[in-house]
Order: C-alpha cells, then structure tokens, then sequence
C-alpha cells in the first residue's frame, strides 16, 4: 500500500525458522481454505472504515501453518477467536498488555487461553468493574501441563 512504513525485513532474505517443537497436529494439517483458488472476499464482511485501510484479511497459501514465518506486520491467528469467541481488531487495551506482558503473538496462545481472556472481561462488565491486567493474572496464571501416560515414565508411545 501507498504510505506503509519501510518494512524491515524487506530485501533480505528469510531466516529458516526451527518449528520442530510444535505439534505435529498443528504443522501437518493444512487450512481448509488453502486450497481455494481465485478471491476470497465473499468469505469475509468489512468491519472497518471503507475509507482507512489499515488491515487486511489473507488466508494462508498452502503449505503455511500458524506456526510458520510471517512477514513483517503479520499476525496469524485462529478464526475462532473472531467467529465464536467476541474478538475484534484492534485488539483493545487489556488484551495487548496480556500479549506484551507474556510476550506473545495472538497465535501464540491455544484457543482455550484466549477464551479464558475474554471470560474474564466479559465477567468484568457483568460485574462493572475494570478488567485490569494485575487483576487478570491474579485470577489467571499460566501453568506448565506435566506429561501423562508413558512419557511421564521416561518411554516413548510404541504407536
């Protein structure tokens, strides 16, 4: 677009990004969209001002993953945290400081992390009060899952 500020990365080349610690799961299902051809803009409906073009929908080429590189000014994330769950761009206030504060992208999250974030504002309006990032972590806190099953006993899964 006309106007964009000059993108850092542009002219370089891609540094190799090592995703081997993801799942499995989330680098080998590829997107049911991927494999559309031609425009997808009958997929979506604008919820932005016509006249300020600040963003812009993509659906990922196939072969990418949420989990892949992204260029500059990109941020994946899963379509149900706009479809099911209330979530808008731009993000507001409480939801960039959780993201700066755990330094993540949305996409970084699981799903069920973003449903919780927004449980807890939707909570905050019921109750009128303002949802406030110490508030949030002092009910909410991140916790490493230990490992179930024959991992958990130092053996891997004979399937």
């Amino acid at each position: 677009m006309e106007g964009d500020q000059p993108r850092p990365d542009e002219g370089l080349p891609r540094l190799p990004v090592d995703i081997s610690w993801v799942a499995n799961e989330a680098r080998e299902t590829p997107s049911i969209f991927s494999g559309c051809t031609g425009g997808h803009k009958e997929m979506f409906y604008e919820v932005e001002d016509p006249s300020v073009s600040n963003w812009e929908i993509r659906v990922p080429p196939l072969g990418r993953r949420i989990c892949s590189n992204w260029g500059w000014g990109t941020i994946p994330v899963y379509q149900i945290i706009f479809e099911h769950m209330g979530y808008r761009l731009p993000f507001n206030d409480l939801e960039v400081a959780v993201f700066r504060y755990l330094r993540v992208t949305p996409s970084q999250l699981h799903p069920n992390s973003m449903a919780f974030l927004r449980a807890f504002q939707v909570t905050c309006k019921f109750l009128n009060i303002a949802p406030t990032l110490k508030l949030f972590f002092h009910a909410f806190f991140l916790q490493r899952s230990c490992p179930k099953g024959e991992k958990a006993k130092g053996k891997a899964s004979k399937s």
